[in-house]
């Protein structure tokens, strides 16, 4: 799991986690898919 910032118009910084899953098939990805937090309001 990983942090990523966001930066949004106005100079505010938006933190959200983050995971990533790879599945691979002859050494290439075959599917990518993410999942994160939802954006606090």
């Amino acid at each position: 799991m990983d942090d990523v910032a966001f930066d949004e118009p106005g100079g505010r910084r938006t933190t959200m986690s983050l995971v990533q899953i790879f599945r691979r098939h002859d050494d290439r990805i075959a599917m990518l898919r993410d999942y994160f937090t939802e954006q606090p309001r």
